[in-house]
């Protein structure tokens, strides 16, 4: 995993997320959140775009509540 999604998962807990590593190696990361609502992420995307994308997928996960 690297630098930038360790900030980002970090800022995310303290934002009331519950992050788990998952499967073997960590190659994902499970975010619930507090209406335990579940988003996967991979740990180690080589993509720029990435964090930019979870971040996304989080805002409309939170939007539409499921």
């Amino acid at each position: 995993m690297n630098k930038s999604m360790k900030q980002v998962l970090q800022r995310l807990k303290k934002e009331g997320l519950i992050v788990e590593q998952r499967g073997g190696g960590e190659r994902h990361v499970k975010l619930t959140l507090a209406n335990g609502a579940m988003y996967v992420v991979s740990a180690s995307s080589s993509d720029w775009r990435a964090l930019k994308n979870v971040e996304a997928g989080i805002r409309r996960t939170v939007a539409t509540g499921s």
